[in-house]
């Protein structure tokens, strides 16, 4: 599937990619064997090939939150069998991140941990702003930001794309109602929340 994607060239960390997205709960799936979330892994492979082999992405940074990071940690790990020199480094913002989650999703985060190349947590323990403190530390990293968003929906997914567009970074959102793949571009300086403009 080819996947039209616009390219900033004045990334300051060009090899680094971060991965995000919405929770189940904000999703129209919920299940990663679901067809939705099929569909959604076969758009998102020729979405990052093309940052491995046309941008020199070698880097991906995941959040590793429930859905669409876990959907996102997934490809890259079998996209590193094709392209070995690619890495995966599992974020969260403290230790005990998943102690409220299913049975099933813990295993979920268990199976991917164990194959990334790098884990960090911001904190031992959780502290407040620990979420904002980790999007932003992601977003300082790296050039990329991949994100299964619903165009104009508020939290933390439109906060983390607010962020990247103000420090300048390539956003390539990728809508779960429609599948359709745009890239968001600021002006200069800090962009004003509620202004990114979606270019198909």
């Amino acid at each position: 599937m080819d996947c039209q994607i616009l390219f900033k060239t004045e990334n300051n960390i060009p090899s680094t990619c971060v991965l995000a997205g919405h929770s189940p709960d904000n999703m129209p799936w919920n299940c990663s064997r679901s067809s939705g979330a099929v569909k959604m892994k076969n758009l998102l492979m020729p979405v990052m090939e093309k940052l491995i082999t046309e941008r020199g992405v070698t880097h991906f940074m995941c959040g590793m939150s429930r859905g669409a990071s876990l959907l996102e940690a997934s490809c890259i790990l079998q996209l590193k069998k094709k392209y070995p020199q690619i890495s995966l480094q599992c974020v969260i913002p403290d230790r005990e991140f998943t102690s409220l989650w299913s049975a099933s999703d813990k295993a979920e985060f268990r199976r991917i941990t164990a194959k990334a190349d790098s884990f960090t947590a911001m904190t031992d323990v959780p502290v407040r702003y620990g979420y904002r403190t980790r999007r932003e530390y992601m977003v300082d990293c790296a050039g990329y930001l991949i994100c299964i968003y619903v165009p104009g929906s508020p939290g933390p997914c439109a906060d983390m794309i607010e962020y990247a567009v103000s420090m300048d970074r390539t956003v390539i959102m990728i809508d779960p109602d429609t599948y359709r793949v745009y890239s968001s571009r600021s002006g200069r300086g800090r962009s004003q929340r509620g202004t990114i403009r979606l270019t198909k």
